[in-house]
């Protein structure tokens, strides 16, 4: 029985889920799968949302302040400050906001639209046009190893986050 809960506590803190229902209302909004925004929050910060990365990223998904501001200008959001980004619903909004902008730009390829969110999308688009590193298409080995990391943990998550939520 011990066992039990040791497995199911260390489960609940490698994929955790918390916000769920911000999650919910966003990625429906912008018709994404829960899963998929699940799988980028734990991946970007673990569901922390004071995260902040070496680059500046900040929140739950990890948004770099410049991105964050083009998307309060697109969804004219009024008073937007960068701090606003530590709110769990101002980043999974304006998160959830830039995977449906990559989704539309990559016609839904699940890879590119992941190596975008992780590397930018003008790298992904100069990826594309060299076979070394895509096929038909899609991203199949992109070239810096933290993409592939990257690419790998989400698929992983998505995994687990599709039958959690």
């Amino acid at each position: 029985m011990l066992a039990i809960i040791f497995v199911v506590v260390f489960f609940c803190v490698l994929y955790p889920l918390k916000h769920k229902n911000i999650i919910l209302k966003y990625a429906s909004i912008y018709k994404l799968e829960p899963c998929l925004v699940c799988a980028v929050v734990n991946t970007e910060s673990g569901f922390k949302s004071n995260a902040v990365s070496s680059a500046g990223a900040v929140g739950l998904m990890q948004l770099m302040p410049e991105t964050a501001q083009e998307i309060a200008e697109k969804l004219n959001f009024e008073n937007y400050t960068p701090d606003l980004l530590f709110s769990p619903e101002i980043n999974i909004r304006f998160g959830c906001y830039y995977l449906n902008y990559l989704w539309n730009m990559f016609n839904g390829n699940l890879n590119n639209v992941v190596a975008s969110y992780n590397a930018g999308f003008n790298k992904v688009n100069e990826w594309l046009k060299n076979e070394e590193y895509a096929t038909n298409g899609e991203i199949k080995n992109p070239p810096i190893e933290e993409t592939k990391n990257y690419l790998k943990k989400i698929k992983t998550n998505l995994k687990v986050y599709a039958h959690r939520i």
